[in-house]
């Protein structure tokens, strides 16, 4: 409901987010729809995994209304499932993230679910943000391989910045150096290649 924002440039796609949906295993919850009733975090106010929530659960069938929602950081939402005030939550990002590795860690009984099917083909032919995605097996512990859904992490700027400095930051990115540093950390470092880098692709 909001217009146009004319002067958004993006430099380059970065790496696929995938759509985590963590679920407490005691709650007896195996696909979308039965979280219907449920508690979930859908993320905090403004984040972008709490727009891909709403859409997500919209396309399997389940409105706002039909959970019992909260507004959590993955961080709170995770702590909370832990003594089972949560019984799911929604997580955008590269994997693996920091706060479902720690929550599988605990032994606290961890599934991720699986966002595939007829709706969720539906979502992506509504959202072409969306894609085909799955987090490999072992990604968290003992939580085998997920198909789930991904969205593009784009570097991002305004058209009022000079050309000059894009350039500047754009050669950076691409630099040996910065090959290095993202071939050596996080994991989702060396899906950074310039073959998906431009925009839409």
């Amino acid at each position: 409901g909001k217009p146009k924002v004319e002067e958004l440039r993006s430099i380059a796609n970065l790496y696929p987010e995938s759509v985590h949906l963590v679920v407490r295993k005691a709650a007896n919850v195996k696909s979308v729809a039965d979280l219907k009733g449920k508690k979930v975090s859908l993320d905090e106010p403004g984040s972008g995994t709490l727009l891909n929530a709403k859409a997500i659960l919209g396309a399997f069938g389940v409105a706002e209304k039909d959970i019992s929602a909260e507004y959590l950081k993955p961080n709170q939402a995770a702590e909370k499932m832990k003594d089972g005030s949560v019984d799911a939550f929604f997580f955008t990002g590269g994997y693996p993230a920091a706060a479902i590795s720690e929550l599988a860690s605990t032994g606290s009984g961890i599934e991720i679910l699986p966002i595939t099917g007829a709706p969720a083909e539906k979502l992506a032919k509504e959202s072409p943000f969306f894609a085909a995605a799955e987090i490999p097996a072992g990604t968290y512990k003992d939580v085998g391989a997920v198909k789930t859904v991904a969205v593009g992490a784009h570097w991002v700027t305004s058209a009022k910045i000079s050309p000059d400095t894009v350039y500047a930051v754009t050669k950076a990115l691409w630099s040996d150096k910065a090959r290095a540093a993202r071939d050596a950390g996080h994991p989702k470092g060396r899906a950074l290649q310039k073959a998906t880098a431009p925009p839409g692709r």
